[in-house]
């Protein structure tokens, strides 16, 4: 096998992510940063454009706050690009959200809320003919809308409340391929629906039925781990959460890969503490990354800002550096699990 890193035209010189893969073909994916570093690389080099990508899971493991921070990632690196976000539950806070890093100036919040996904649909069709910049466009969340034939029936009608999977089939057949041409990448968040009864499988499903699981290229499902606490003074309070993410399907990487990372409040992805903590899993046997993988937020920031001073690097230099150092060591470890030649090589 051939090891091909490949970077996107202007993504290292304006924040983006670059892909670390092993493929033998000459396509060429480009990607714009999660915000985490080892969920970039868990993806294949972060969220792949033009392609649409599912983002599933428990409640608050962060489903929204990862599209805030792709909007972020975005804007960065498509200073020209569009973002269109599109928020139905009712819940959305800017303030919260520009405290995140997401710039508000720039997003198109749209004039009313979606309602039904006949609404998306059109909006969506509407934005591919007339886009000419790369756009972003995010559905939050798919859930929390109908269809207008449910919307014209009583709300104690019998149903069997299947119009709006027949619409997710219906429409994004039509506009799969127009999106790619388009250059606009599409987001869509959904909630976990429990299956009662089941034993074996998976034991949740999500609305909408399956049009995603096909047309989807990324799928990534959120699982809570536990909550991330600080200490002060003798009292302690829940400051965030730790969240594992799987992608449970890939097409621009390798699926089924696992990204840890915490989430902490007004602040976002703790990418420092990630990374930190992949290099210790891995092996790392500088002394100053030793016992560093559990410890407190804290314990973390000290080590890295005792890189810094090593080596009388700012901010953004020694995180690029440890970036690089986690991207080679993943690479690594990726290549070791493939195989060692082509299946109808010649001998």
């Amino acid at each position: 096998m051939i090891e091909r890193r490949r970077h996107n035209q202007g993504a290292a010189a304006n924040g983006g992510s670059r892909r670390v893969a092993y493929y033998n073909d000459d396509d060429d994916v480009e990607f714009f940063s999660s915000g985490s570093k080892t969920l970039d690389l868990a993806l294949g080099g972060g969220w792949a454009k033009p392609r649409v990508a599912n983002i599933i899971g428990d409640k608050s493991t962060g489903k929204t706050l990862l599209c805030i921070e792709a909007a972020a990632n975005f804007a960065r690196q498509y200073p020209t690009g569009k973002i269109r976000y599109r928020e139905t539950e009712g819940a959305f806070q800017k303030s919260y959200a520009r405290a995140l890093g997401m710039p508000i100036e720039r997003i198109d919040f749209g004039k009313e809320r979606m309602h039904t996904v006949e609404d998306m649909f059109e909006e969506l069709e509407y934005r591919v003919e007339k886009a000419r910049d790369p756009e972003l466009f995010i559905v939050d969340s798919l859930d929390a809308m109908t269809s207008r034939a449910e919307l014209a029936r009583a709300i104690d009608a019998a149903t069997y409340r299947t119009e709006k999977a027949t619409m997710m089939s219906l429409t994004f057949s039509r506009l799969a391929g127009k999106i790619e041409g388009r250059d606009i990448t599409m987001m869509i968040v959904n909630q976990i629906r429990d299956k009662v009864g089941v034993q074996f499988g998976k034991k949740y499903t999500r609305g909408g039925g399956h049009a995603l699981d096909f047309y989807a290229s990324q799928i990534v499902y959120l699982q809570h781990l536990g909550v991330v606490t600080k200490t002060i003074n003798k009292f302690t309070e829940v400051i965030g959460v730790e969240v594992r993410a799987k992608l449970e399907k890939n097409k621009v990487g390798n699926p089924f890969r696992e990204s840890q990372f915490e989430l902490l409040f007004n602040y976002g992805i703790n990418d420092v503490g990630s990374c930190l903590d992949y290099l210790h899993k891995h092996g790392d046997k500088e002394k100053v990354l030793n016992g560093v993988a559990g410890n407190t937020i804290a314990a973390k920031e000290k080590v890295f800002r005792k890189l810094i001073m090593e080596h009388n690097d700012g901010w953004k230099t020694a995180q690029a550096k440890m970036h690089k150092t986690v991207e080679d060591r993943w690479a690594a470890h990726q290549k070791s699990f493939l195989p060692t030649k082509s299946k109808y090589a010649e001998e």
